[in-house]
């Protein structure tokens, strides 16, 4: 039996080669997570590395230690028998046990529980789990200890070992009803053993290549177009085979961001009663498990067809997105969501991205994450971090394109935004091997922080100056958040969805006579005491939405004090007049600091009901 054995270091991660020779065996890690609040880090204890389960004022029958086991040969059910070893500190006369994520599809199956003594020592226990699934779904974790009383206790050192059916890995993202993208050549790739043989067929035609360095890889040629199911069928020289049904062709659409891009279809505004209508059998879904903490292991995710189940817990965005593209174009869709709430940009960007240098990121890095021991919002925000555990899982897999959801958490450094944002976007186009993939992405909501405006308008300008990247303006939306959830979180998503889902109809599917977006603002110009501004996407005449006077618009002679002013709409433009401002030098449209953070009030929009983005001209 080959060996996989594990030297956990407590609170660290460690990423080793994604396959080593045969001579030398690979180490299979482990990552241990305080999903418990009373399990912390506790440094050196008689020269170990430690973490520490807290007593807690007895509020908890037991206490909780999750692990991730980060090497792809142990997991998925390929591991033909686990042995699990864990050094503890004997404080304390209790029952322990592990609950792992079997291979039979079960949640928390229990080993048998030991009994240790509390003779004051270190201990070792071990348990043989001879069914391990480990697809992450014990809590997003392959397996936790139970310490079944609430009890201070300490553990050090912990090892698996066990040996693997196969040497073939192959990402989850290749599974029975997934959608390939059309019309571009399909890589599908993997992990083996070295010289092993790998074979891949699909549409009548085999592609072959041998396993180099642990890893394989091939170019499958471009397919048309199909709702016809076909299968996708890999096979290895070690006996692997994987025979993938229900394929379609048609397009893909990756969507990533933070937790308004994770806002599920079931909890959004007019999400039960969609998710209650018939679905189309040519719409597809893959979720991509957040807590991955090796980029080359599997998913511990599959590709489902749109139901009622399936849609519920999907981006609401993506699927109403999603949604709309397969109605309008008749074709099959697949999407991937993988986001991540409470993210900053960084995190998603690729190292090369944070390599070219942003000071005002290295500052927030410095004042804000770089702690001894990073807590789960410090490590998720590590540069690169869900870049490197999460996108690199499915990148290269062949996309139509990108949609965005994120920017709460980048906020105050407005600024910086305009080079890193299209910085990060250049990065995910060059993995994806193709520097011309649309970008879609959502501006920020209405919201109670005076600083979001110079953020809106940092999105604005991005996709005014960057060739491929569309903006869906949301500041009409209303804050019709869940009294019990941060404000932050607005259940309107529909509408943001249909908007982005126009800018592909119109952009990227060739839709004829489609207005896609709100009025955009051209060029402006002093004429005397007044600031006129042309707009593009004006539809004929700008309007008020709802009617009445236009609202949320100043001017400044200085660029320091802002007044209040008049709006006159004149065809596709507006001419603007602010009492004692006799020559404007700044125009500033839907800001807090104006308006006041609580009456945020803004209505410019073309005749097809679209809002203009909020903005500043200096």
């Amino acid at each position: 039996m080959r060996i996989f054995s594990v030297l956990f270091l407590i609170g660290a991660i460690l990423l080793a080669p994604a396959c080593a020779s045969p001579e030398a065996p690979p180490s299979t890690e482990l990552t241990l997570r305080a999903w418990d609040a009373n399990v912390n880090p506790a440094g050196q204890v008689e020269g170990r590395n430690t973490w520490r389960s807290a007593r807690y004022k007895n509020q908890k029958a037991a206490r909780y230690f999750y692990f991730g086991v980060l090497r792809p040969e142990l997991k998925n059910g390929n591991a033909q028998s686990v042995e699990v070893v864990i050094h503890y500190l004997d404080q304390a006369a209790v029952k322990l046990h592990l609950e792992y994520d079997p291979a039979d599809g079960a949640v928390f199956k229990k080993t048998e529980a030991i009994q240790t003594s509390g003779s004051g020592g270190w201990k070792e226990v071990k348990w043989q789990v001879p069914d391990a699934g480990f697809r992450n779904r014990a809590n997003a974790h392959d397996f936790r200890l139970v310490v079944e009383e609430d009890v201070d206790f300490v553990i050090g050192e912990c090892t698996v070992s066990g040996s693997p059916r196969f040497h073939t890995i192959l990402p989850d993202v290749f599974s029975e009803h997934m959608v390939l993208q059309r019309d571009t050549p399909i890589p599908v790739w993997g992990l083996g053993r070295d010289n092993d043989k790998v074979k891949v067929e699909l549409a009548g035609k085999s592609y072959e290549t041998v396993v180099q360095e642990g890893k394989w890889k091939l170019l499958l040629d471009a397919q048309n177009v199909s709702s016809t199911p076909a299968k996708l069928v890999i096979s290895a020289s070690d006996g692997f085979r994987r025979e993938i049904n229900d394929v379609l062709v048609g397009d893909v659409w990756f969507a990533s961001g933070q937790s308004n891009m994770e806002m599920q279809v079931a909890c959004v505004e007019g999400g039960p009663a969609a998710l209650a209508e018939p679905h189309a059998e040519a719409l597809r879904l893959f979720t991509v498990s957040r807590f991955l903490e090796n980029s080359a292991a599997p998913m511990g995710s599959n590709w489902a067809p749109s139901n009622r189940n399936s849609a519920a817990e999907m981006s609401a965005v993506a699927w109403f997105f999603g949604r709309e593209i397969q109605k309008s174009e008749g074709i099959p869709v697949g999407i991937i969501n993988c986001s991540f709430g409470g993210t900053i940009t960084e995190t998603w960007c690729s190292p090369g991205t944070l390599a070219l240098g942003f000071p005002d990121w290295e500052a927030f890095k410095a004042q804000n994450l770089d702690q001894p021991n990073k807590n789960e919002w410090n490590r998720r925000n590590t540069a690169s971090y869900l870049y490197l555990h999460m996108i690199q899982t499915i990148a290269p897999f062949a996309v139509k394109g990108f949609l965005w959801y994120q920017g709460e958490a980048n906020a105050g450094r407005a600024a910086e935004q305009k080079r890193l944002f299209p910085a990060m976007v250049e990065g995910w186009r060059q993995v994806w091997g193709n520097p011309s993939l649309p970008f879609f992405f959502a501006q920020l909501t209405r919201f109670q922080e005076a600083d979001w405006h110079d953020f809106r308008d940092a999105q604005r300008w991005i996709a005014a100056n960057n060739p491929n990247m569309y903006l869906a303006v949301t500041i009409d939306l209303p804050r019709d958040f869940d009294p019990k959830d941060n404000p932050i979180h607005p259940r309107s998503k529909i509408p943001i969805a249909h908007r982005m889902a126009l800018a592909a109809r119109a952009n990227i599917y060739g839709e004829k006579n489609l207005e896609w977006s709100g009025p955009q603002v051209k060029s402006w110009s002093v004429d005397g005491d007044a600031a006129v501004l042309e707009f593009s996407h004006a539809t004929g005449s700008l309007t008020a939405l709802g009617g009445g006077p236009l609202r949320g618009f100043f001017l400044s002679g200085d660029g320091k004090k802002f007044t209040e002013a008049v709006a006159t709409i004149q065809g596709s433009a507006l001419r603007l007049r602010a009492g004692g401002v006799q020559k404007p030098i700044a125009v500033r449209y839907g800001s807090e600091a104006d308006q006041g953070k609580e009456k945020l009030e803004v209505n410019l929009a073309n005749q097809e009901g679209l809002p203009a983005s909020p903005f500043t001209l200096l």
